[in-house]
């Protein structure tokens, strides 16, 4: 079981090497100038979020695009609170900003899709650029995200969208949670595979979208507005894929509040697992994913076999994955111009196996709801 925890260990550094070595010949391109800029409309759906809206509109307020050249359009989800009635103040303060009353969701549909689906309709621009109610941006987000829709075939963009706590210490551990997995997302982009992306940050082309079907196949799933359209988009192989590693492309979202709040959150995330082979997904992801699951159980099992027996050759394939670990999110931090604390690194890569192992295992067959 040893030489077979080592095998694998020592392949996943290998591939963290060759996703490190993407991120760091990929430097971000210069923004052209305004002008050249596309038009764009940002959509977000909204669902009971009056206690974010007027945090959301003033990140909104702050942006730098010109406005002859944006549109915002906000998705009133069938909220119960206050939601409705702050966006109708917004429309008559913001000459950008519209918003749709969605009544209800049709059979077949999961909300959140349905929403966007209506935004994206009515939308007047050529680029899309999504984002959530809860979260917050650079003024300076719009131009960074869209630099790369200068080039005609890039279909879809992809942005760094970590989690944040107020609270100093916490937020150290929610950056590395967050960023982490993003690291992948985009080294793995850099490298021209598909894997991943995060629905807070995301830009595509409306004529992409449409030009692979939109939701269709997909609009039933509650999860994969985000990285089950881009696997749509990587395997139609018509449109570019990139990732934005910069500083002012970062999106913030409040960090889950609880156990119980990151337990969902996960759970949700891994609800695809199996979807990813019935819909249609880029070939690549069909090993990856079950390759890095085999490194995650076999890390697992060397980390517990160590407490049984305390043989120290148990804890090699855990210092082989931990090295490649903090080469590869240290890059991208770096990117970012975030803070890699060693603190939570340690803690979260000691961690991670455990609950990548036992979410992955649950979630196909743990029925996921959307918020209330």
């Amino acid at each position: 079981m040893i030489i077979l925890s080592l095998i694998f260990s020592l392949c996943y550094c290998i591939f963290l090497i060759w996703l490190t070595e993407g991120l760091r010949k990929s430097s971000f391109q210069t923004i052209p100038h305004l002008d050249e800029l596309p038009t764009v409309s940002i959509i977000i759906s909204a669902r009971n979020e009056e206690k974010n809206i007027p945090i959301l509109l003033t990140s909104l307020s702050q942006l730098t695009y010109p406005e002859n050249k944006l549109e915002i359009i906000i998705v009133n989800d069938r909220s119960s609170d206050k939601t409705a009635k702050l966006l109708r103040i917004a429309e008559t303060e913001f000459e950008s900003l519209s918003k749709i009353d969605i009544k209800e969701t049709p059979l077949g549909w999961a909300p959140k899709k349905w929403a966007l689906q209506k935004a994206i309709e009515k939308s007047k621009y050529e680029v899309i650029l999504q984002t959530d109610a809860d979260c917050t941006f650079n003024p300076d987000w719009v131009q960074t995200m869209l630099s790369q829709f200068i080039n005609p075939s890039v279909g879809f963009i992809a942005g760094p969208a970590p989690t944040r706590f107020n609270n100093e210490f916490y937020d150290q551990f929610a950056l590395m949670d967050s960023l982490s997995i993003d690291a992948i997302s985009a080294s793995t982009l850099k490298q021209g595979i598909a894997l991943s992306c995060v629905g807070r940050n995301i830009a595509f082309r409306k004529s992409a979208f449409f030009d692979i079907g939109g939701y269709d196949g997909i609009q039933d799933q509650i999860s994969g507005d985000d990285d089950l359209l881009m696997q749509k988009m990587a395997s139609s192989k018509k449109w570019l894929i990139d990732y934005v590693c910069h500083e002012n492309a970062v999106v913030n979202s409040p960090a889950p509040k609880n156990i119980e709040d990151f337990t969902f959150q996960r759970l949700r995330f891994a609800s695809k697992g199996l979807n990813y082979y019935k819909l249609d997904t880029s070939t690549e992801i069909r090993y990856i994913l079950p390759f890095l699951y085999i490194v995650n159980i076999f890390i697992v099992i060397s980390l517990t076999t160590y407490l049984s027996n305390q043989s120290f050759v148990w804890l090699v394939p855990f210092f082989i994955k931990t090295t490649a670990d903090s080469l590869l999110t240290l890059t991208f931090f770096n990117q970012l111009k975030a803070k890699w604390s060693i603190l939570a690194f340690l803690i979260l890569d000691l961690i991670h196996p455990f609950y990548v192992v036992i979410f992955a295992a649950i979630a196909p067959f743990h029925k996921i709801k959307w918020k209330n």
